[in-house]
């Protein structure tokens, strides 16, 4: 049924990605006449664990109320969620969230006027969670307007609070390495002796599987747009915590960038 729901344009023919679908609803109505069928898709308990997390992702995109405590539960329970690890990128990283947060985003142009508390309530459960689960830019992008201002500056405190974890890293290499295609004997001279050291252990706070300093930095420049001393204040205390270049870089509209 997901195919016919998600893998399906208006005319039938098949389509490689379900976003196809999702992101054509705000231009065609008619894709919304599939909402019923994906709510049957969600609560179908012999429905496979990917299909219905995709109909709980359009159904949120397009603003359907009814899910809202749906992703709110999903939500508390983070990389315990059932659902958890159903996207990834290039590089294995859980985008469930991210999705769900960009999701929630799109909604609002779906959402009744009646049902827009709800919606905000989800993305308040998602600030909540800010410093715990990752949700990349997309929540940033999902909670830039200057109501939300206490709640994102709320969420970068609770963040910052999180002790330092020291990541195992071995001692550095005693003895000379050279790691070579080529055989020892036609490696020049000069670099045989080369010594190499592995980094030293660097406490990083908030260590929960994700870069969490580089989402409290995008989180800090939405707040700088409605409440510049607040974030700047935040801002260089999370660059006290965290001062690397990617973290600089993704502050730089609210510090200066310092190299």
């Amino acid at each position: 049924m997901i195919r016919d729901l998600l893998f399906t344009d208006l005319d039938g023919g098949p389509l490689g990605e379900p976003e196809t679908v999702i992101d054509a609803a705000a231009d065609e109505p008619r894709y919304l006449e599939r909402v019923p069928g994906l709510r049957s898709v969600l609560v179908d308990d012999s429905a496979g664990r990917y299909h219905r997390y995709l109909a709980l992702l359009a159904l949120t995109a397009w603003g359907h109320a009814p899910v809202y405590p749906v992703v709110a539960a999903t939500v508390e329970q983070g990389p315990r969620s059932p659902w958890h690890g159903m996207l990834t990128d290039h590089e294995g990283r859980d985008r469930t969230f991210p999705a769900l947060a960009g999701a929630v985003a799109d909604g609002a142009r779906f959402v009744a006027e009646a049902d827009e508390p709800d919606r905000r309530r989800v993305l308040r459960a998602m600030l909540g969670r800010a410093d715990a689960v990752y949700f990349g830019w997309q929540l940033a992008r999902a909670v830039d307007g200057p109501e939300w201002a206490p709640d994102l500056a709320e969420a970068v405190e609770r963040g910052l609070a999180r002790s330092a974890d020291a990541r195992a890293v071995p001692g550095p290499v005693r003895e000379p390495t050279c790691a070579v295609v080529p055989p020892p004997s036609r490696v020049p001279v000069a670099l045989r002796r080369m010594r190499t050291f592995r980094a030293p252990v660097v406490p990083r706070f908030g260590d929960r599987g994700f870069d969490l300093a580089v989402q409290l930095a995008d989180l800090c420049a939405v707040l700088a747009k409605h409440d510049r001393p607040r974030a700047t204040d935040l801002a260089e205390r999370l660059l006290r915590r965290d001062g690397r270049t990617v973290v600089r870089t993704h502050l730089c509209s609210v510090v200066p960038f310092r190299a």
